[in-house]
This record gives structure tokens, C-alpha cells and sequence, in this order.
């Protein structure tokens, strides 16, 4: 498979490359992957969130998502470039909305998704080094992500079910 050189340009508008193109830039590649970074209307710092491939983009495959907002990240590892998502262990979804863009558009994150930086940095890090799912966290499917943004229905609420058993 022959890797085409990294179009700076393509890769910041569309937030796509592969592991072997970002490998290219060495000491370059947190400052080129933060300039995709947005200000939104009110002012704030965005995220940006990136895909990165194990091979070329068009050939499809594996590839994990990297969100970088300040000292926060994102991370989701696709197996096969479109299905079988998984996340980090310990997220879950809830929270404040937070915004990423990923090729000029916004891209809604929970509070609840987001980890430390230093997390998605080091599994960038060793997905562009062995092109494995990262070892750095530890991984489950994404349906099995907690949902926290309802709160639980009420007949499950033990205080609401001894009120009612006691009001009978």
C-alpha cells in the first residue's frame, strides 16, 4: 500500500488522515492536529475531532476518533472504520453538551464523554505506532456506554415505590 505525503490543507479542512501520514510529522503533530481548533459564536474554545485510519481513508478499516478541546479529549475506536464503536471504560453519556468540529461541522459531545487530554493523546500516540485499538484505556462497546441525560423513570425510584406501597 503506498501512503500518499500529508495534504496539510485536506487533512486540517476534512479532519481526516492516516496513522502513517500524522506519523510524518513527528514533534509537528499535536500543534498541526490542535489548529483545526474553532471559536464558537459565543467565543469559547471548540474541540476538534479527528479520524484517524490505520491505513489509507479510502480503503476503510479500522480507525479511532480523537477529540482535542483544551486539557479534554474524546476517544472511540471503530473496528471496522463504521460499526462495532467502542469507548473508554468510565465515560458515559451525560452532562453538558460540548462542541468538536470534524470537517467544518459541529459535532455534539457530552460532558460525560470527555477525558483528559493526556488520555487521547497517548492513545493517538501508540494507535499511530502500532495501528492496534490503544491499550492506554481500557475499552467497551459503546451501547453499553451509560446514558445519564434522563433521569431514571420514577417506578424505579425506591422512595416513589414505598410511597406508593404505603399510600396503597
Amino acid at each position: 500500500m503506498t501512503i500518499t505525503p500529508l495534504d496539510l490543507e485536506n487533512a486540517r479542512r476534512y479532519n481526516i488522515a492516516s496513522r502513517a501520514q500524522l506519523a510524518e510529522l513527528g514533534a509537528g503533530l499535536v500543534p498541526f492536529l490542535e489548529s483545526g481548533t474553532h471559536r464558537s459564536l459565543r467565543g469559547e474554545t471548540t474541540g476538534t475531532l479527528w479520524t484517524v485510519w490505520r491505513g489509507r481513508p479510502e480503503d476503510g478499516g479500522p480507525c479511532l476518533l480523537v477529540g482535542l478541546r483544551g486539557d479534554r479529549g474524546t476517544l472511540a475506536w471503530y473496528e471496522d472504520g463504521e460499526n462495532n464503536r467502542f469507548v473508554p471504560v468510565g465515560t458515559f453519556l451525560g452532562g453538558e453538551a460540548r462542541e468538536y468540529w470534524t470537517g467544518g461541522q459541529p459535532v455534539g459531545c457530552t460532558e460525560g464523554e470527555e477525558l483528559a487530554v493526556i488520555y487521547a493523546s497517548l492513545a493517538l500516540g501508540e494507535f499511530i505506532g502500532t495501528g492496534d485499538r490503544p491499550t492506554v484505556v481500557r475499552w467497551q462497546p459503546a451501547s453499553a456506554m451509560p446514558d445519564h441525560r434522563q433521569p431514571e423513570p420514577i417506578e424505579q425510584d425506591a422512595a416513589f415505590l414505598a410511597w406508593r406501597q404505603a399510600a396503597g
